[in-house]
Parts: C-alpha cells; structure tokens; sequence
C-alpha cells in the first residue's frame, strides 16, 4: 500500500481496490460507502503521513471483519456497498416523493 500511495500517489480508494483484487484475502476497499457502513469516524483521506493512512486503514478493515455477513473480505465490501446504495436510494425516493 505504501508504494501505491507515497511513491506512485494513488489515492486510498484505489490503492485499496488494486490490493484488493490481487489479495482479496487480505485487503478490503476503503471508500465512503464502505466507511460510512461501519461508522468510520476518522477520514482517512485528510490524513497527511502514511502510518497514519495505513492505521487507520487496519481499523477500518478490523470493523469490516467484524461485521457478521459474508464469510469473506470481498462478500463484506459487497455486503457494504449494497447496503450503502440502497441506503442512498431509499432516501433519493423519499425525497422525490415528498415533492
């Protein structure tokens, strides 16, 4: 991670999903949907030092293994963004109908 972020400055999203697909088993995607699903506090994209991305980040994907669907990392992200989305989509309704 800390070659895709300090030397060729990627950003944590797509670090992230590159470690993820070439280690799934180790890796989780960091985005916003995934963080707003297991209440991450911190933003990790405001951090300046990379320690303090790369703690963070083993919060983050400490709360992600935590949560009880999906056997795996990659069923977890899936898991996350599917319920972020429809979160986003029950909103969007309610607020289109309220119109």
């Amino acid at each position: 991670m800390k070659v895709l972020i300090v030397h060729w400055g990627f950003k944590l999203a797509i670090a992230s999903a590159i470690l993820t697909i070439f280690y799934p088993e180790k890796f989780t995607i960091y985005d916003y949907r995934a963080a707003g699903q297991v209440n991450e506090g911190v933003r990790l994209k405001d951090k300046t030092k990379f320690e303090d991305f790369w703690i963070g980040y083993i919060v983050f994907r400490a709360k992600v293994l935590s949560i009880p669907y999906g056997a795996s990392l990659r069923e977890k992200d899936y898991f996350l963004f599917g319920k972020s989305r429809m979160e986003d989509l029950k909103a969007d309704l309610n607020t289109s109908f309220r119109k």
